[in-house]
């Protein structure tokens, strides 16, 4: 999840894939995003400041006004960087689940593929891969590029049409939730390690789902009590 999925690596050891990936997350922001508009340098500081701050932050959503603290720039400035930063395909968002006043709702944010993450927490200093709620991110983060690379890519009248995260974890705390282009929900929890089942059945009853999904690290692909149980690495081919 680290490296492993990123060309540029190939052949690499760990410290130069790593310097190579962050190598080109700055070139994106120092010459491809100038490319595309004229910003001032200290908008490109505060860009180069909220991905660091996605990438060493816990999971879970973050508030525009969270943001703008740490950019150091006034809050209507921020929706402004975010969205060059999802056109220069660096991260995505994932939104809560329903509601009129969603777009106001704090939001989750990803990098296209959990090797960014990686490589940016590396170059400060603070991964170690055998920590375990790393590998916890980088799986949740991976899942989340995958539906959102499906969502955006593959034409079908029965591919996922949004990719949300409960906005009520009273309904089910599970990490995601998939609504079908006849707003079905199809609930999805991701972990390291043997996940138990109690959050997705949770969703399940709570949104009247038909089955569940569970990623995580089985031995093999599974379906009982209307839950799917995925491995993670086969889910990664997907």
């Amino acid at each position: 999840m680290a490296i492993g999925g990123c060309p540029i690596s190939l052949g690499l050891d760990d410290e130069s894939a790593y310097e190579k990936i962050f190598d080109s997350i700055l070139k994106v922001i120092t010459q491809d995003i100038p490319n595309s508009k004229s910003y001032e340098n200290d908008t490109l500081i505060a860009a180069t400041k909220i991905i660091t701050f996605l990438a060493l932050k816990k999971p879970g959503k973050v508030s525009f006004e969270t943001l703008s603290n740490i950019a150091g720039k006034h809050k209507s400035t921020v929706p402004e960087i975010l969205n060059v930063l999802e056109r220069t395909h660096l991260t995505f968002s994932v939104k809560p689940y329903g509601g009129t006043s969603m777009v106001q709702k704090a939001w989750n944010y990803y990098f296209m593929h959990p090797s960014l993450n990686a490589a940016i927490r590396y170059i400060d200093g603070i991964y170690d891969p055998k920590y375990r709620s790393a590998s916890g991110l980088f799986a949740e983060n991976l899942v989340a590029a995958n539906f959102f690379r499906v969502k955006e890519t593959i034409t079908s009248t029965t591919k996922p049409v949004g990719v949300f995260y409960p906005r009520n974890p009273k309904k089910g705390d599970v990490d995601f939730l998939i609504s079908s282009i006849e707003e079905e929900i199809l609930p999805v929890e991701v972990g390291i390690g043997k996940k138990d089942t109690k959050q997705v059945r949770k969703a399940i009853e709570c949104y009247k789902a038909d089955y569940g999904i569970i990623i995580a690290d089985f031995d093999v692909i599974s379906m009982s009590d209307n839950i799917l149980r995925i491995p993670l690495p086969l889910f990664a081919l997907t």
